[in-house]
């Protein structure tokens, strides 16, 4: 973020726009209560359509401890607001804010006996789209739909079963998981300061192609070990103009990490191939874009067909093998122009795969294993295109 703002800054030496107000929120995780809240939020105009944003919200009391939450919940998050479209007083922006989530009373261990609580901090990424609407030269309302992602570890302990225990296996007590939430925020904003320079009017991209490294933050439905998996991932990328707001966009990738669970739906490497669009504006060297691409997420050892007791001896073992479930990415795409040629893209994106049923061979006949919820992954790539 640093990068890119001292990027946008060479490109405008106008004096700074500076926006700030109070905000009311609503904050929500799945299965749990809305809570209500508010905070703050100042925005510094970079160019015309680009801005840093700091946000700071404080959330009312939550009675119950839990792994994912407890207490009073505090925010903070400073990232990148880029405006889609602007139609007289009404402006269309997106977000993209990595920042911290903190908890004063959630489940902080977890053992067969007992449980512990007190504060929780865990890293986190806001992304969404809003809408501000100017009511005066110096005034302005704003409302936006984010979602913060978050990760939380798990708790593991030794087995009690004494041949396992000297092996030194352990027992997932809790297992981790990837948390997404829902944030509705409204406010009002006071503004000083100028961006002197035009809005630049819309222009087609380029087709780009590149490759691209990162890494994937996700949590096993069938838990073998109790923290969050954070995998290295390299893959590729292309797009192309649709329209002058609009590109087609393409990426593959595939995991390092090879999963040591084995379920009907998931064990092995993973790889992933997405199709869709990015949708935004480009200034100057940078463009800022929201993206929602569909496709497939493959497990390379998935449970194919369970061991097989039913005869005598010896007996068939189990047989692992590819499967495919539904993946949709919704995220936001920064790319950031190095030369007439080369293109900086960065990727920040939640990965939700589905768990649709799926049939495993038991004793040689098959049977449908149920459909389970949907799971989020954190994704974060960087890499380098071309520019053709």
């Amino acid at each position: 973020m640093l990068s890119l703002s001292s990027r946008a800054r060479a490109q405008d030496h106008a004096v700074p726009r500076l926006e700030a107000g109070p905000d009311l929120s609503f904050f929500q995780l799945a299965y749990w209560p809305t809570d209500a809240g508010g905070g703050a939020h100042v925005t510094v105009g970079l160019t015309p359509l680009i801005s840093s944003e700091t946000r700071m919200r404080l959330f009312g009391h939550e009675p119950i401890p839990a792994l994912e939450r407890g207490g009073r919940t505090f925010q903070i998050f400073s990232g990148a607001r880029a405006t889609f479209l602007s139609r007289g007083p009404a402006t269309v922006y997106g977000v993209l804010m990595p920042g911290v989530i903190h908890f004063s009373n959630a489940v902080t261990s977890v053992t067969r006996d007992a449980m512990s609580v007190g504060g929780s901090t865990h890293f986190a990424v806001d992304m969404g789209a809003g809408v501000s609407i100017r009511l005066h030269d110096r005034w302005s309302l704003q409302a936006d739909w984010t979602g913060p992602l978050y990760a939380v570890d798990g708790f593991s302990e030794l087995s009690t079963f004494p041949p396992a225990a000297q092996r030194g296996i352990r027992e997932v007590l809790e297992p981790a998981a990837i948390h997404s939430s829902a944030q509705f925020s409204a406010g009002v904003s006071y503004r000083t300061g100028v961006l002197a320079a035009p809005i630049e009017p819309l222009r087609r991209g380029s087709w780009l192609a590149g490759g691209d490294v990162g890494i994937a933050a996700y949590a096993p439905v069938v838990a073998v070990f109790a923290d969050v998996i954070k995998a290295a991932r390299v893959g590729g990328f292309t797009s192309f103009p649709l329209t002058s707001w609009m590109d087609a966009d393409i990426g593959g990738d595939v995991y390092l990490h090879v999963d040591n669970s084995h379920a009907t739906n998931e064990g092995g490497r993973i790889s992933q191939l997405l199709a869709g669009a990015k949708v935004g504006r480009r200034s100057g060297r940078l463009g800022y874009f929201g993206k929602i691409r569909a496709g497939v997420q493959s497990h390379s050892q998935a449970l194919l067909a369970a061991a097989d007791y039913s005869g005598p001896p010896p007996y068939p073992p189990p047989v692992d093998g590819r499967r495919f479930r539904p993946a949709l990415d919704i995220g936001t795409v920064i790319e950031t122009s190095l030369g007439r040629r080369f293109v900086w893209r960065v990727d920040v994106s939640d990965v939700i795969a589905f768990y649709p049923s799926k049939t495993v061979l038991i004793a040689g006949r098959p049977v449908a294993d149920y459909a389970m919820p949907a799971a989020d992954q954190i994704v974060m790539t960087s890499g380098l295109a071309w520019r053709f």
